[in-house]
């Protein structure tokens, strides 16, 4: 599916409900909302308010993991970037940022309709760092992750971006080459007319 930039191309992975993610999201968000009310309304001890403040953290941050796990997601690309859209936001990585775009095994998610389901497939993407001796058993980035039908999907799209990756490298080596290449032939071209300039003479 094409999007709105002829260059780019899209697919979208529609919402998926799950009860154990409804759960989380529920008692999560009831947590934080309680919690900022009884901070505000009642005068409560610095130690007090240290533990309030680090359960609400911990409990918005699997807020927000459970609603991106349910939620739909929008895989955008382009001979340039990778953005993957969510219902939390965007985020988007130049090619030349990732190392490997590759299939793994995400194991439960809150989206999983249940605990035994009977197969799940996720892509993942491996930024680029000198400082990393070697790459991690995980992705940095988990793209988009299914279970069931919708993980059969999975490969198809995974292929097409290691080949996106895989061109928009290939094109910049190429740009690269030329641009180191240039200089040098210019100056191999300036050294042979000088040569014949007095040989000329």
């Amino acid at each position: 599916m094409t999007g709105n930039n002829p260059a780019s191309e899209k697919i979208a992975f529609p919402p998926r409900f799950s009860p154990i993610g409804a759960f989380f999201v529920v008692v999560t968000g009831c947590v934080v909302a309680f919690s900022s009310v009884a901070m505000f309304d009642h005068k409560v001890p610095v130690l007090l308010m240290l533990l309030i403040v680090s359960v609400m953290g911990c409990c918005f941050k699997l807020l927000k993991e459970a609603v991106e796990d349910m939620g739909s997601v929008t895989v955008e690309w382009s001979s340039q970037s990778l953005e993957v859209h969510r219902l939390t936001g965007s985020s988007s990585y130049s090619w030349s940022q990732i190392d490997a775009v590759e299939l793994f095994d995400p194991g439960a998610t809150f989206g999983d309709h249940g605990r035994h389901e009977e197969k799940r497939a996720a892509i993942g993407v491996y930024l680029r760092d000198p400082a990393r001796k070697q790459r991690p058993a995980m992705p940095d980035v988990m793209v988009v992750s299914r279970a069931g039908e919708a993980a059969d999907k999975i490969p198809k799209l995974c292929e097409r971006l290691s080949h996106a990756k895989r061109f928009a490298g290939g094109k910049d080596a190429r740009r690269l080459g030329a641009h180191v290449a240039s200089p040098a032939a210019g100056r191999a071209a300036k050294s042979f007319r000088r040569t014949a300039t007095a040989a000329s003479a």
